[in-house]
């Protein structure tokens, strides 16, 4: 279990790896450049990937300190975790949830590489400290789905990041038409 968990995490940093690519070249105006007042740039959309990465190391960190043992996941949430999967992975744009900030404008292409770097490398150590047992229990509430494993917080993760990417593109590409 603990090696589909790893996989699940190395998938999330191939992810991260094609959107790096992507962005590489982009010029640090276009990093910052809102398509428009209601839509996010590059660098809110990058802060708002790494909020929510930290936000569920932070959540399973604060879980394993407590020490309370775990259930696993219900009928229930499979369910509703393949729904919500099927919807991120939809064309379909969606609000940010009023629990999340509104993201800042601010940090630049090296920096977030090497905040990620040290989220993933964390993200890591956290996977690979935990016991046998711990991979077949519902550890983390994602606040829609409710309880599921670490593994599937990785494919959250994921397809998360996958739903951003389009959303990247598609400023890059209006971005780029406005010049």
């Amino acid at each position: 279990m603990k090696n589909k968990a790893l996989n699940e995490l190395n998938k999330l940093n191939k992810t991260l790896d094609d959107i790096f690519s992507l962005i590489e070249p982009v010029h640090d105006d276009e990093f910052y450049k809102k398509p428009s007042s209601n839509e996010w740039s590059v660098s809110q959309i990058f802060n708002h990937l790494l909020e929510i990465e930290q936000n569920c190391l932070d959540y399973i960190e604060f879980k394993e300190q407590e020490g309370k043992e775990f259930t696993k996941e219900s009928i229930k949430t499979k369910f509703r975790f393949f729904v919500y999967k099927i919807a991120l992975l939809s064309p379909l744009r969606f609000k940010i949830p009023a629990t999340l900030s509104h993201p800042d404008n601010t940090g630049d292409f090296q920096t977030f590489q090497s905040q990620f770097s040290d989220l993933r490398n964390s993200l890591y150590h956290f996977t690979e400290r935990q016991k046998p047992h711990y991979f077949t229990k519902a550890g983390f509430k994602h606040p829609i789905v409710g309880r599921i494993t670490l593994q599937k917080m990785f494919v959250f993760l994921n397809i998360h990041m996958k739903h951003h990417k389009r959303q990247i593109l598609r400023t890059l590409i209006k971005i780029a038409r406005s010049n």
